[in-house]
């Protein structure tokens, strides 16, 4: 049945809109009322009702894409695992090949003989070669040995390239070379700190 919205709007005008006797009222009236009170139901259902839910949807979807990278990390890493074993065994042998490079407590005595050995070998005067205090670190301790030699330039180069040649892992760090005034003009005096590294056993870790 149409609407017949001219006299529906003519009786607007002096409509009464009594709640408690909401069957007189205009159609039209009733139309709007409904509409608002729909519009307000919707309103609290998705405000009460369907926004928690949406927020839980999103919290899930975002769970979701977390569970699927751990997948795909955990995959790769089950594909390759046999690959991942064969590094694993290679980076241990070349970590004892390194700790064998180390002096031990008591290398460390032979390691200044090596040192005495290749300096004179090489024509090298030592005026002071000595071990300094040991340098605690994290997981090895740092022993230096300062060096204080006299000797000719060429000299002091293969000095320095055999020490490098040496079995031991040594450093030489904080050169110095000055003239010698005491003796001949090609005659040259090297201050150098030498560092070995010795890793620390179960005992000293603790």
């Amino acid at each position: 049945m149409a609407i017949n919205w001219q006299a529906e709007l003519e009786q607007l005008k002096n409509v009464d809109l009594d709640l408690e006797n909401m069957g007189s009222w205009p159609n039209l009236v009733k139309i709007i009322f409904a509409v608002i009170c729909a519009v307000f139901a919707g309103f609290l259902v998705y405000y009460f009702v369907i926004s928690d839910q949406l927020t839980t949807l999103e919290q899930e979807r975002h769970a979701e894409q977390e569970l699927r990278q751990q997948y795909q990390v955990k995959y790769g890493v089950a594909v390759n695992v046999e690959l991942y074993r064969a590094q694993l065994v290679d980076i241990e042998q070349q970590f004892q090949s390194m700790l064998k490079q180390l002096p031990t407590k008591h290398e460390t005595a032979a390691l200044l003989d090596d040192m005495t050995y290749v300096g004179t070998a090489n024509g090298l005067r030592f005026d002071k070669l000595e071990w300094q205090p040991e340098q605690q670190q994290e997981f090895y301790i740092e022993l230096p040995m300062q060096i204080k030699a006299v000797g000719q330039y060429h000299q002091l180069g293969q000095f320095v390239s055999d020490v490098a040649g040496l079995s031991r892992i040594i450093s030489l760090h904080d050169f110095e070379l000055l003239a010698d005034k005491e003796a001949r003009q090609d005659q040259l005096i090297m201050n150098v700190q030498a560092r070995t590294y010795r890793y620390k056993d179960a005992e000293e870790q603790q």
